[in-house]
């Protein structure tokens, strides 16, 4: 038997009913915090391949050394054994975007390490521009090749621009895993 009071409320009834709304609250906040963090931006994702050439000049007859200046290739050319060559890369923000964009610099293959990126991470504004100073630096001979990816990321629903940051950095933690599963390093 439940026990009422004087007025014939009955507050165990209450609590529960106050208790099973505020786990449905919890709940429901839970399942769009969760939504958001899978869903609530999205990647644009372009690649350059790339690739580089470290020889020792003293021991050659060489007297030229050459940059390609392909917009759609990283290619450093020839380099000289302890020198170094610097390229742009131009990174556009799409007009028909309308928020800020996230952007990452990701490089792949064994010309990773002889690679300096100045800004890896930047954020940009609708409609704008940034060159990025990508640096090789030739301290061992040999052929060296891979992949710069830019990643963009931005939101998709206009709650998640408040996110954008932890988003955007969960969302290229992700996408770096995948790519490692996929393509894992060598």
């Amino acid at each position: 038997m439940t026990k009422m009071d004087s007025h014939g409320i009955n507050y165990r009834k209450i609590s529960d009913i106050f208790s099973f709304i505020v786990i449905f609250l919890i709940a429901v906040l839970l399942t769009f915090m969760v939504v958001l963090f899978k869903n609530g931006t999205a990647l644009k994702i372009v690649y350059f391949n790339a690739s580089a050439q470290v020889i020792n000049v003293s021991k050659m007859n060489i007297t030229k050394i050459g940059v390609s200046v392909d917009p759609n290739k990283l290619q450093f050319g020839i380099v000289p054994l302890g020198g170094n060559v610097t390229r742009e890369v131009e990174i556009k923000v799409p007009l028909s975007f309308s928020t800020d964009v996230i952007v990452l610099l990701y490089p792949e293959g064994n010309i990773t390490q002889w690679l300096k990126i100045k800004d890896r991470e930047v954020v940009l504004a609708p409609s704008s521009s940034r060159s990025i100073p990508v640096k090789f630096i030739g301290i061992k001979e040999g052929t060296y090749t891979g992949k710069l990816y830019t990643l963009m990321c931005f939101p998709r629903y206009a709650i998640a621009r408040r996110f954008i940051d932890v988003l955007c950095r969960e969302r290229f933690e992700r996408w770096i895993e995948e790519h490692k599963k996929i393509y894992p390093p060598q």
